[in-house]
């Protein structure tokens, strides 16, 4: 039997852990490897948030190409 994984955050939800790294590092007395751990956290929501947007504009000109090719005329 597989693991259960935990459903990923949505993309509201992303935003606000980024916000919330910002906010961490810009305290003054933040602690040199806490701030490391932070960063890398940061890099990894923000190149995984980038792939799922990309991924998002890519199936809603699909949606938009299918749309114009089943409607003639309509604006998409």
């Amino acid at each position: 039997m597989e693991p259960e994984t935990a459903p990923e955050p949505g993309i509201e939800a992303t935003l606000a852990r980024l916000d919330a790294i910002v906010a961490q590092l810009e305290q003054p007395d933040t602690d040199l490897e806490v701030a490391m751990a932070l960063y890398a956290e940061g890099v990894r929501i923000a190149r995984t948030t980038g792939e799922r947007l990309k991924a998002a504009e890519l199936r809603i000109s699909e949606l938009r190409t299918s749309l114009e090719d089943a409607e003639p005329g309509i604006d998409a």
